[in-house]
């Protein structure tokens, strides 16, 4: 398109003519480099080659109309989209062998295909964090960190493979998790016990703080053997003790990671003005900020919690997190069989007494601070071995990035994107 072509289309001032004419040049050069890329940086191994991954997304009849309305347009895709072109392209490469042979391919294919796809569709570069390689949005190793699962969309694809094979056929089966248990010793055993006896005092917090940190190994050992919460407990009734403290400290223990309390507090007073005014009617500032973050990342597609017909929407959206329960019906709360999540006393979207409700009659009195019933609970989830809610799933993931920097990045992007908006903020006011 030129400058005559413009005209005819009577945009004939100066300013709009130059800001179209430069527009179309840079979008020139950037197709042209992206050319230059892909031939410049083909990996000399000639696995999983560009021009077969093409041939089967185009030939594949559910996905043909996307591949060639937007990926050769240079169109980027959404995330479903993703996921669809994904599955075309692992089922094409590895279906047979995973499938028939449970010849599972290995990290370094699949970085390989990741690699290629970026290579194949420049528009598709995205990077989950800063420092991340440019496939780290379909295979990213260690999920940027130093040991652990990997995660992106292709290893997302793989592990789904792997259900589909009949459980019997499969080439690995889980074990019971006892090989990898540490020695306890009788000490260890004798002090688990006398810790046990203790009555839960003023007193007595110090010496059973040090007998739950002397007898540590026996919790991780539980763990990793997957107990759950009620056999944790009944090994470590203390844990439920001093408002919270002794899951602070447990967690601390678990994931080598320091007190997190201030850090929370920031977060939240920084979410504060992602959404003005945002839930006026919750009284608490922390309960309040901690909404808007997870308002900020909302999870679609998952049924909610079953909650009384009478609430606001603002208790509703806030179920998954926390309940406000009337005096009268906190014992019949207790004794339900629930998800974890926090239940205040006392009035609706008030403040009031705080408790973590672990479920099946557990739970653990915190008081009358929002922001330690909130670190309390997301911490719960380590320490007792509980399944995270998919509702409360972005906050707890963005709270172990930001708050208690045990995760270097979520397999989630809004979350991701969130924890980048917040570490702008940061450099900002630090800069400023």
């Amino acid at each position: 398109m030129k400058e005559q072509d413009l005209r005819e289309m009577e945009i004939t001032k100066k300013g709009p003519l130059v800001l179209i004419l430069d527009f179309i040049e840079k979008a020139k050069r950037t197709i042209t480099s992206h050319d230059d890329w892909i031939e410049s940086s083909a990996p000399v191994n000639s696995a999983f080659p560009i021009h077969e991954i093409k041939a089967a997304l185009e030939q594949n009849p559910q996905f043909r109309n996307i591949y060639t309305s937007k990926l050769l347009m240079h169109v980027v895709l959404e995330h479903n989209e993703l996921l669809r072109m994904t599955r075309v392209i692992c089922d094409h490469f590895f279906g047979k062998r995973v499938w028939t042979e449970q010849n599972y391919p290995t990290r370094q294919e699949k970085m390989l295909l990741a690699q290629r796809i970026v290579q194949a569709f420049p528009q598709l570069i995205k990077k989950v964090t800063e420092d991340a390689p440019i496939e780290s949005a379909f295979f990213f190793k260690h999920n940027g960190q130093l040991t652990g699962p990997h995660s992106g969309y292709i290893e997302q694809r793989v592990a789904n493979m792997r259900k589909e094979i009949p459980r019997g056929m499969r080439k690995f089966k889980r074990t019971n998790g006892n090989e990898s248990l540490e020695d306890v010793s009788d000490e260890m055993v004798a002090v688990a016990e006398m810790c046990t006896a203790m009555e839960a005092t003023p007193q007595n917090s110090r010496e059973i703080s040090i007998a739950l940190k002397n007898s540590f190994v026996i919790h991780k050992n539980m763990i990793t053997q997957k107990k759950n919460v009620h056999q944790i407990l009944s090994q470590f009734p203390h844990l439920k003790s001093y408002n919270g403290l002794m899951v602070q400290q447990a967690f601390d223990r678990l994931m080598n990671a320091p007190d997190s309390e201030a850090s929370l507090k920031r977060v939240l007073a920084q979410s504060l003005l992602l959404r003005r005014g945002a839930f006026p009617n919750i009284a608490d500032v922390y309960i309040r900020g901690t909404l808007i973050l997870m308002k900020e990342m909302a999870v679609r597609g998952v049924k909610r919690p079953h909650t009384p017909g009478n609430l606001t929407p603002d208790e509703l959206f806030a179920a998954p997190l926390i309940r406000w329960i009337n005096p009268a019906d906190a014992i019949d709360h207790f004794s339900s069989d629930h998800n974890i999540h926090l239940v205040c006393i006392g009035t609706p979207a008030q403040n009031g007494n705080y408790f973590v409700v672990l479920g099946g009659d557990a739970q653990i009195s915190i008081g009358s601070s929002a922001l330690q019933a909130l670190d309390v609970l997301f911490k719960c989830f380590v320490v007792f071995n509980l399944r995270i809610p998919p509702l409360l799933g972005p906050i707890s993931d963005l709270f172990r990035m930001k708050v208690q920097k045990v995760l270097l990045c979520s397999s989630r992007r809004s979350v991701n994107d969130l924890v980048t908006a917040l570490d702008n903020t940061d450099a900002a006011e630090m800069n400023g």
